[in-house]
């Protein structure tokens, strides 16, 4: 009996990992599409502008630049200014759709969550939702933001809401079919600890099946579906390109909902107590 039961235990793990490499093979089902991904210690909307026109013959229909001020233009400009509307025409010159986190452009507007420039220019500001709908995520509420990508909608999360599992289940419910991290992480942090930050937003696209693209300070990546990095990038500025797939189909865990991680805890501590158990009888 002991041994049909070590051979269970080594059979089901062989028979997750052969059904996940056999699905790591199958081809794209919705196309591919080039995003391009900037990390910028500093990041100001002059030098990711630049950064952006580097990418050259790869032509990416998406950009992701870190999390950044939209007023402040350069801090070696002081009077230079880029305006959303400004954006919107550096997008259509490049003919691809750019996503970022923001701030306020005024200090009598009201403050920005995310910002979408589509390849005609098209302008689309995020503002912070009603109180009373959101989930409260520690560093503020937020609710989940999706706008149209090259290839379908996608989930854009701004600095740290990413780090909740909560908000990136609810956008994969949502039917985005990828999910976008914009950060801007402390400096405070160290080198280090901004790239372990980085590296936590990884499980969300391993938990909902869906490729993550992060764009960050002092780090970018791309990362597939089962969370392993297809581009990593890191350094003061860089700027990389890597392609994506749109996925729609739900994973068991973001139709799951919130009771599977208690579920599972259950289910451990229930495997303990019995190996304790039968261990002491």
């Amino acid at each position: 009996r002991q041994c049909l039961l070590a051979l269970l235990a080594c059979t089901v793990p062989l028979a997750c990992r052969s059904y996940g490499a056999f699905r790591a093979r199958e081809g794209p089902e919705n196309g591919t599409a080039t995003v391009a991904v900037v990390a910028q210690c500093n990041p100001d909307l002059e030098n990711l502008v630049r950064l952006t026109r580097q990418v050259g013959p790869q032509s990416p229909e998406l950009v992701v630049w870190p999390s950044s001020p939209v007023a402040q233009a350069s801090s070696r400009n002081p009077d230079a200014t880029l305006s959303p509307s400004s954006l919107g025409s550096f997008a259509r010159e490049m003919g691809c759709t750019i996503v970022t986190g923001a701030n306020a452009p005024g200090p009598d507007e009201p403050p920005l969550e995310a910002l979408v420039l589509d390849r005609q220019g098209v302008v689309t500001a995020g503002y912070p939702p009603r109180p009373e709908v959101t989930q409260n995520l520690g560093g503020g509420t937020r609710l989940p933001w999706l706008f149209a990508g090259p290839r379908g909608k996608a989930g854009l999360g701004i600095d740290s809401d990413l780090d909740s599992p909560w908000l990136a289940r609810q956008m994969a419910a949502q039917e985005a079919g990828i999910l976008i991290s914009a950060t801007r992480d402390a400096g405070s942090r160290g080198w280090r600890g901004i790239g372990l930050h980085a590296e936590m937003q990884r499980f969300r696209a391993l938990e909902n099946r869906k490729w993550l693209v992060m764009s960050g300070a002092n780090a970018a990546f791309i990362a597939d579906p089962f969370g392993r990095r297809r581009l990593h990038i890191e350094g003061v500025e860089a700027v990389g390109t890597g392609e994506v797939e749109w996925l729609f189909e739900q994973s068991f865990y973001t139709r799951a909902g919130w009771w599977l991680e208690p579920a599972c805890l259950a289910g451990a501590g229930w495997i303990v107590i019995w190996g304790i158990v039968g261990w002491v009888v």
